[in-house]
């Protein structure tokens, strides 16, 4: 089985400098597609960032401690270092905030778990001054303005705040991550997923 594997992932084209370009998070096929390139590309500071807070912390894992849980994982889950060929076959969504897709690799059905995460960023430069999770609902608001409408967004920042003055960036956001991927059960229910054209 261990050469059969490392047979495939030998026949994993790298991917086209456009596809890196194309990467992000902004809705889950995308987030999906996202961690699939950076699996080709052998990313793994990409592959961390397509992951949830909540998978980082179930599974104990950081940026700087990823490298080997990534090995780790690639043991439990043998199936994973090929998840970049996987196809598409079925997804819908969940609970508020939550998506769901099935890809099918090695014979294999993995059901992809993705949650919406809400956050925010502050930089100067490329000095991170501030970041964390905040809720955009709460963190935005629509204005009616004489030339329309203003789209205004603000963030509590909590302790001792930094010193903005050279503030350059600030971004509040709305983003997919990965939450768990696992192969169901054969009786598990789920809910009536929508075919992939």
């Amino acid at each position: 089985m261990g050469q059969l594997l490392a047979l495939a992932s030998a026949c994993v084209m790298p991917p086209q400098p456009r596809e890196l370009v194309d990467t992000g998070f902004r809705t889950p096929e995308q987030a999906l597609k996202s961690f699939q390139v950076f699996l080709r590309a052998n990313l793994p500071e990409k592959e961390y960032l397509a992951f949830s807070a909540g998978f980082r912390r179930r599974n104990g894992v950081s940026s700087l401690t990823y490298a080997e849980a990534r090995e780790r994982l690639f043991r439990e889950k043998p199936w994973l270092r090929q998840f970049a060929r996987a196809e598409v076959v079925a997804e819908w969504p969940g609970s508020e905030g939550v998506h769901f897709i099935d890809a099918r690799v090695l014979g294999r059905t993995i059901r992809v778990k993705l949650v919406r995460e809400d956050f925010f960023e502050i930089w100067a430069g490329e000095d991170r001054l501030a970041d964390g999770e905040t809720d955009f609902e709460r963190a935005t608001r629509l204005e009616p303005s004489p030339r329309g409408a203003r789209f205004a967004g603000q963030v509590v920042l909590e302790d001792s705040p930094p010193d903005l003055s050279g503030a350059s960036w600030f971004t509040l956001g709305r983003e997919w991550k990965i939450d768990d991927l696992y192969e169901p059960e054969a009786d598990e229910p789920a809910p009536e997923p929508t075919p992939r054209a």
